[in-house]
């Protein structure tokens, strides 16, 4: 009984210095708040994060919403963020303990218009889509969502939707997208 009362301390000690080690390295980059609601959500993220050169160990957690994996350097991590932006994902992102944004705020600037698209979101299933139009039905201007499975695209239509509330709502949810010229 002391044997094993000494293996399971070991084992515990262990887990916990791996653990210390994983959330203090500097390479670490953790995205939160993805929308993963399915299997095919999982495996495009991950098949957008496998394609940036540098990036490693990455893991993704469908439970957690998360995907986390390492990076030797900002400019990967840049490229990181861009692929998981390009697939149709947002998220809270930190590089080791540091809070970093995803994306810069430039697609979202004082745009005011009665009908917007967005394109490249990730809608691969009828789940996406509802969480799509859940985020977005809160926005006060948008009378009407569209969501198109085949084409990735969002239509919004309403009066003088404010593009950068459109984004910040898409964007807690755990999407992103492009807006249409």
């Amino acid at each position: 009984m002391r044997r094993f009362a000494s293996f399971v301390l070991a084992l515990s000690l262990a887990c916990l210095v791996s653990t210390a080690a994983w959330a203090s390295d500097d390479n670490q980059v953790e995205i939160t708040g993805v929308h993963l609601c399915c299997g095919g959500c999982v495996a495009a993220l991950e098949e957008a994060l496998e394609e940036v050169d540098g990036l490693s160990e990455l893991s993704i957690d469908r439970e957690k919403r998360m995907a986390r994996f390492r990076v030797p350097d900002a400019k990967t991590r840049t490229a990181a963020f861009e692929a998981v932006a390009k697939a149709g994902f947002y998220g809270t992102a930190m590089h080791g303990e540091e809070p970093v944004p995803m994306i810069a705020d430039a697609e979202t600037t004082e745009t005011k218009t009665d009908r917007l698209v967005l394109t490249g979101v990730h809608l691969c299933c009828q789940s996406c889509t509802k969480a799509v139009v859940k985020a977005l039905e809160d926005v006060e201007s948008v009378v009407a969502v569209d969501c198109d499975i085949e084409a990735g695209t969002v239509a919004l239509t309403g009066k003088e939707i404010d593009a950068a509330e459109v984004f910040e709502h898409l964007h807690q949810a755990g999407f992103h997208g492009t807006m249409e010229e």
